[in-house]
């Protein structure tokens, strides 16, 4: 593999590391937010579920990328 090739691919790597710790971060910190300032109420917590599905689901999808790239540049 080339240097520049590697070096692309690292970059990438970071970033998705960094786009789940954000995302991640985002979520957890919106759940905290909900429960302290007790402005949710019963009908928030589907709202909550979904948007943990997709959090869910992004997360999956970006490890899988991160495991590919991992791969690629060890491989």
């Amino acid at each position: 593999m080339n240097p520049e090739r590697r070096k692309a691919l690292q970059k990438t790597q970071r970033i998705c590391i960094v786009a789940q710790v954000v995302m991640c971060a985002l979520y957890i910190s919106a759940g905290i937010l909900l429960a302290v300032t007790g402005r949710h109420c019963a009908a928030d917590t589907p709202i909550y579920i979904a948007g943990a599905v997709i959090v869910a689901g992004c997360m999956a999808a970006l490890a899988v990328f991160e495991s590919r790239l991992s791969k690629e540049l060890t491989g």
